[in-house]
Order: C-alpha cells, then structure tokens, then sequence
C-alpha cells in the first residue's frame, strides 16, 4: 500500500475545489497567523476506536489531508521499549529488550531517508534548517526556555485536544496496535501528499502541533508513571528535530528561518523585496527600524512561505506529559516551534443553534488589531459520538461560525463513532464548512462559464455573507479598504460599474477582497449598516475586488491582472513547484547511495527509495 492513499471520492468535487483555491490565493499575503483553517486532533479523527492500524492509518491521513484540513493535532509516544516515537499508547517492545535512547540511527522508511535540506532558497540565500539554536530571536529562546518546564497531566493542552490516549485505562485490551503505526509512516504520507500537490494551484501548507508523551507498559498503570532519565529519552539523530528534518527538512518552515527573516525584512529574498503578490501584509505586523526593516512580531504569508520559499510544513509542540520532562527540547529549537507557538487557546460560548455567544474576535465597536489579536487562535470543537445527522450539522455551523470569528475550529471526536479511514464524509462536511468566501454552489457557472459571459466578477451577499458571481456591467456600491488598518471598511459611493469601483473609494482605502473570514465579517457588518435597517431579504450586493476576466474560473484581484495559472491543473501556465538545482556534491552521494542499493540486491527497499528519491528531485517548491 502507498504511503499516500486517499479515498477517491474524499478529493473536493470541482467547484469546491475552485473556492478553496480561490480562497487560498485571497489570503495568500496575509501573515499565517492570521489565517484561520479546520483542524483536526488525529487521535480522534483516526484512533478513536483504538485501532492503530498501518493501512488503516495512511488511509485515515490521506483523507483528511485531501480533504483540505490545513492544522493537524498529532500524540505521538516514545517507546523505550523499541527506541522510536510512536503512534501508540502503549509500549510495543519487552522491557528485557528496552532499546536505549542513545542510538545514533534510526530505522525510517526508506523513502525518506534522503534530506534536500541544504539547497539554496529560490537561488537567492543559503537554507538555514541546520543553522545553530544561537540563531533564534530572543522571544522564541524564551518560549523553549518555558517548554523544558513539562506540563503536568492536570493541565489542559493549549488546543483542549488532549484525548484519551494520555489518560488511557489501566488495560491494553482497547488498543491494536501495528509497530509501523509511527512518526515515520505519518511523514511518508505527508511527503508524498506534498509530492502529489506540487503544483501552484494544489499546493498548500499544514500546521502540526505534537503532544509528547511517554508510551506506557500495557499492564502498568495510567497515572503516576515515573519520569524517564535521560538514558531513557531519545538522543542524537532519534531526537525530533533531526527526524522532521530527515525526512522533510526541504520542506520545513523553521524558527531559525522566521527568526533571520524577521531581522533584515528588506534583505535580498526577504519579505518586502520579493515579487508584490508574495510581500505579506504589513498592516498585520509591526516594522521597526531604517533603512534596514525588522520585526519582532510578523510572519509571512502563505504566498511567501509556500509559492516563494518552497515550504509546506510548520511544525509545533502543543504538551508535554511530565514523563517527558527530562528531554532536551531546547536542542530541536531551530527546527520545532516551542509550546505555545503555534496556537493560542480562545475560550469560546456556543448557542443552542451554534452561534458564537462570547469569544468571538469580532466586535463592531473595535477595528484596531492591537485589540483583535486572533494570531494562531483556536478552539476545540467536540461532539458525542451518538450524535444524528443533525447534530452533525450543529457542528458544522459551530465551526463555521468560528471561522467568521477569527478562530481555527479543531475537530477533536470521532464523528458519528466512525474513523475518517472507515466514512470520509462528516469529514469531508466538515472541512468544507470552513470555506467562509464563496456561497453554495459559487463561483457560479463555473464549470461552463464561457470566455464572453458577464458574470465575472464577485460580489458580497449582505444576506448570506458569502460571495456570488456577478454582471461586471452592473452598478452597485464597492467595498473599499483602509491602506493601513484591515478591519477598516468603507462603502463606495455612488453606485458603479466593477470598473469603476476604484475611483470611488474614499482618500486612504483601496477597493479590496476580503483576505481573512475575520476581514469579511467587518466588510458584511459595514454593508449591511449602510444598506439601513430594512436591506433586502434576498439580499444586496457589494462590489469586491475579485474576478476572473482574464480566464475563466482564475480569480485574481485587479481589473487587468493576468492569471498567474490556467484555470484547471492542465493549463499550460499551471507550474510545478521546483526545487532549485542541488549542489553537485548531493548529486554524487545520490548516485553513491544507488549503487550501494544495488549492490545489496533488496529489490523491495530499492524500489522504495528509488521512489522517494526521484519525488524528491523533481518536487520543485512552488515557483518565484
């Protein structure tokens, strides 16, 4: 079986892929940790009947991951038992055969075990995933500082996505559990879900936060369990942060990377002296200093991150049981982001019907993003495992309605008792219920819209909230933003054509889309104030700066942008994501490492590394 196997009815119909793509380019230069996505907590999406099942498991992964969950919530478990970090709670090895954690190897699939991780960025600076600790900004050093300080079992994780793995009871019965279902497995399906979507129209970037825990003597007792020496904890390359970068550090956005970039943002290559649609937001983030910019507090954009700097993957520690306290995570600092990090807890009240009754970051009254810091806000979203169709769709109105909050909704059950291996579709319902752009059944027409039909452009629905197609030629109002303040709408006026809609926004704005659901949620408030207090029930519509007249279903901001892609992945203007060319010397330890392979006559592992090998060479990033 394929280390990427996704159900072929979990991949999103056309149209929905249309507004997930369209979505993902609206947002692109707003900084990550502004844009919110579903997540998930895969101890409850793929183990919650606690089966840990190797095919069962690339199959429940690939799902979600095609299913467009952008934010994982990963336990994983080291097994003394066996040396290796595990996906299942329980030991797997005798204690007669402990494996110290001292190894300096590792058994890994022989996919991976190739590392790109010293190539040029886009051919302009060197890689810094192997840079020194040293590297990292103050701020994130004292953050590691803070995680070496273990989380007891009393207290929550930061994401309430704890599960029953680290509190499970005293007998082993529950669990199935295959030696394989381990950290390596779930970074071969991540490899190749990124080798198998690396084109500039499918690419996109996944958040992981890890709960470390110790795995547990299957007839030792859940609480109390003593904490593991040093001899006991991994070392050397069995740490984690040698593992990701092992077999993903070409792909890898690290703190090292974020923290040099935020030092010298005008440096060749950096953030403000890239191609306009890559630059992020500075609205978003604070910049300091002249002629050389800084900043203590900004991230890039997706555009920047993944279609300039090639990178897929960010990766986070959410807890740390206190077993666990005695490893050394300061070491895999320039490569994992500490606690806390990537995620920022939001206590959030729901109604009956699923509304946002207190947490939301929404507030008509406050436009100010010092005061609306939804930055890598999230929030649990859980569900009894008995529940009918229609408590389902509670949830997803209670994720959706996050969404428009500002907040990352996490999915942590098991929806209707069944894995997402076993029924794909509430996951599939799920993850669609965060696409807060586009109304049901929009971009209309999509499939058939012909090069000379009106409807090309967007507008908002100040009914729905949600965007439709529409005739250019209309007149209608337009949404104009504030240059320097997000959350700051206004309304154009008077009413004119889509054409036009930039001339009539007021001194200080810029006719805009939307780039965040928080960002819409002020633009809908601003429309309907100005529509008065009997707007139409079918709904207004507002001018927003998206159209795709260039090539049908290619939506882009501007009247005269040209698609940076076709419309569909065969268009001959659809690029691979490229890997700049390696050094020779790289080239030389491939061709060694193919005659050793050789040489050995393992017909099975050759074929395997040949595999992952040549992915890895002709997986280009996505392109500058």
């Amino acid at each position: 079986m394929s280390s990427y196997n996704p159900d072929p009815g979990a991949s999103p119909s056309n149209l929905t892929y249309l507004a997930l793509l369209s979505q993902r380019d609206a947002s692109s230069q707003v900084p990550v940790n502004y844009v919110n996505h579903a997540g998930v907590v895969l101890s409850a999406a793929c183990f919650g009947n606690g089966q840990y099942l190797r095919d069962e498991t690339v199959s429940c992964l690939s799902n979600l991951l095609v299913m467009n969950f952008r934010r994982f919530v990963v336990d994983i478990f080291w097994d003394v038992t066996r040396g290796e970090w595990s996906l299942c709670p329980i030991q797997l090895g005798t204690p007669s055969g402990r494996t110290s954690g001292t190894a300096t190897t590792t058994t890994k699939l022989p996919e991976t075990t190739l590392s790109l991780s010293s190539r040029p960025i886009g051919g302009r600076s060197t890689d810094v995933d192997a840079l020194q600790t040293s590297f990292v900004l103050e701020t994130i050093n004292e953050k590691w500082q803070a995680t070496t300080t273990a989380q007891s079992p009393s207290q929550p994780s930061t994401t309430a996505a704890a599960t029953a793995t680290s509190s499970a009871p005293s007998s082993a019965d529950r669990y199935d559990c295959s030696p394989s279902t381990n950290l390596d497995l779930l970074l071969g399906v991540l490899f190749e879900h990124f080798a198998e979507t690396n084109t500039d129209v499918n690419a996109t970037m996944v958040t992981m936060t890890l709960n470390i825990h110790a795995a547990r003597a299957a007839s030792g007792p859940v609480e109390g369990q003593p904490q593991l020496g040093p001899a006991d904890l991994p070392q050397g390359s069995l740490r984690l942060g040698p593992i990701f970068t092992e077999n993903l550090g070409s792909l890898l956005y690290t703190p090292s990377q974020l923290a040099i970039q935020r030092s010298i943002l005008n440096n060749p290559g950096g953030w403000l002296e890239v191609g306009e649609s890559y630059q992020p937001s500075t609205s978003y983030f604070t910049l300091t200093g002249d002629p050389i910019k800084s900043s203590p507090d900004g991230w890039p954009g997706e555009g920047y991150i993944e279609l300039a700097n090639y990178k897929r993957l960010i990766v986070g520690i959410d807890s740390i049981d206190a077993q666990m306290a005695a490893y050394n995570f300061s070491a895999d600092a320039a490569t994992i982001f500490p606690r806390g990090y990537l995620e920022a807890a939001r206590g959030v009240n729901l109604t009956a019907n699923g509304a946002v009754s207190s947490g939301c970051f929404f507030d008509a009254a406050e436009t100010s993003l010092s005061s609306i810091n939804s930055s890598w806000a999230v929030a649990s979203v859980a569900q009894d495992q008995s529940a009918t169709q229609s408590d389902l769709q509670l949830l997803y109105n209670k994720a959706s309605n996050m969404m428009k909050c500002g907040i990352s909704p996490i999915l942590n059950t098991t929806l209707a008792g069944r894995t997402a291996d076993q029924d794909y579709l509430p996951y599939q319902s799920y993850a669609q219920s965060s696409i807060w752009s586009w109304a049901a059944g929009e971009p209309g027409n999509a499939s058939a819209m012909a090069s000379t039909s009106s409807n090309r452009c967007a507008t908002l629905n100040s009914s729905s909230g949600h965007w439709q197609v529409s005739d250019c030629g209309s007149y209608r109002s337009g949404a104009c933003q504030s240059n320097t303040q997000p959350y700051v709408w206004y309304i154009s006026s008077p009413a004119t054509q889509y054409y036009k809609v930039d001339d009539a926004c007021p001194e200080g704005s810029s006719f805009e889309v939307p780039s965040t659901a928080l960002e819409n949620a002020y633009l809908l408030q601003q429309f309907r104030m100005a529509l008065g207090p009997t707007p139409d029930p079918a709904g207004s519509l507002l001018w927003i700066d998206y159209n795709d007249l260039d090539v049908p279903t290619c939506w882009v901001t501007g009247r005269n942008t040209t698609c940076p892609y076709g419309g569909d992945s065969t268009n001959d203007r659809t690029k691979e994501l490229v890997v700049p060319t390696v050094a020779g010397a790289i080239i030389l330890l491939v061709t060694v490492l193919t005659l050793l392979v050789k040489c050995a006559g393992n017909r099975q592992n050759s074929k395997r590394r040949r595999r992952r090998g040549n992915d890895g060479w002709d997986y280009e990033g996505v392109p500058a």
